[in-house]
């Protein structure tokens, strides 16, 4: 189960990798060298030494989500100028229900962009892309913003279009994932 959560991830990652450099008109198809993430963006998903993340619902029941953390450096192939290029990688998949494949997931690639997907097995609940870091942010940016009594320097929400399953994330800087609503519960992260 959590290898196909893996290759989910990377698969959306290699679409969004593709998707970038086709659909802007700056990127060299030629690339060499080394396409890294920008360090202050790993901050949004500080995950390298976590195997679950615990959070409270606002009923005060304690729930433990299993997580999965990747950050690698990989080989990309260019065939139309029969050279090679290294790209980091870095992301989570965080699984919410393993009955229906409910996932919260976000890739990271360079220099801060992130996609994140809230899906499970049927549904897309919410698809976002932009930067953490610099121009063209998404989501609405909360500053000094409290959270279940927790204040966080700097705060993204990312909210479903239409109300889903899982209608909005919240995603704070050094923290990851601080609360998300899922069904009709609110759940918010114990530190």
């Amino acid at each position: 189960m959590k290898n196909s959560y893996q290759h989910l991830a990377t698969a959306s990652f290699a679409g969004l990798l593709f998707f970038l450099c086709s659909s802007m008109t700056q990127c060299n198809r030629c690339i060499k060298g080394r396409l890294k993430i920008d360090k202050q963006a790993k901050f949004w998903i500080p995950y390298a030494n976590n195997d679950s993340l615990s959070f409270k619902s606002e009923n005060g029941v304690i729930y433990k989500f299993d997580i999965s953390f990747t950050d690698t450096t990989k080989i990309a192939s260019n065939a139309e100028c029969a050279t090679t290029y290294l790209y980091d990688e870095a992301g989570f998949n965080m699984v919410l229900n393993k009955q229906d494949s409910t996932i919260i997931s976000v890739n990271l690639g360079s220099p801060s962009y992130f996609h994140l997907i809230a899906m499970s097995r049927d549904s897309l609940f919410i698809s976002k892309g932009g930067y953490f870091e610099g121009a063209n942010l998404e989501g609405l940016e909360l500053k000094n913003f409290a959270i279940n009594n927790v204040r966080y320097e700097r705060v993204r929400l990312l909210a479903a279009v239409i109300p889903a399953k899982i209608d909005s994330i919240f995603i704070a800087k050094n923290y990851g994932i601080v609360s998300f609503k899922f069904g009709s519960n609110k759940f918010f992260l114990l530190q």
